[in-house]
């Protein structure tokens, strides 16, 4: 199970949607879990760090920086959530999915009361 998935939109490429399961990804120009292909993307440019249910992302100091879709540097670490993006280069980076650790989730359990009686078998099908 990916602790988040997010939707990569390269420069020149198709896009494609990448699951993560470690708190720690590196985005960089050739090398890093996201290998952009960008010459505006430095080495090591930017990283996504997932705890405590948050995902944050933070440039690591590159040389055109990072930005928000609507045009805005990102100096300080900026933690996402589902549905915002971040542009590297000229690559858009669309969180999809962030698993929430201890979410409670909506399921039910019912019970049946002790004098109830059980449901009938399905009925039996035809041949083919």
């Amino acid at each position: 199970m990916s602790l988040y998935t997010l939707y990569v939109q390269y420069a020149g490429r198709p896009p494609e949607t990448k699951a993560f399961d470690k708190d720690v990804i590196i985005i960089g120009r050739d090398v890093g879990d996201i290998a952009l292909f960008d010459p505006q993307v430095s080495g090591r440019h930017a990283e996504m760090r997932f705890a405590s249910g948050k995902l944050v992302f933070r440039d690591l100091g590159s040389t055109n920086g990072s930005f928000t879709p609507n045009g805005e540097r990102i100096y300080q670490p900026l933690e996402l959530a589902i549905g915002q993006a971040v542009r590297v280069g000229q690559s858009i980076l669309t969180v999809q999915h962030i698993d929430f650790p201890g979410a409670v989730q909506h399921r039910r359990t019912m019970f049946a009361h002790p004098g109830m009686a059980r449901p009938a078998p399905p009925a039996p099908q035809a041949p083919f």
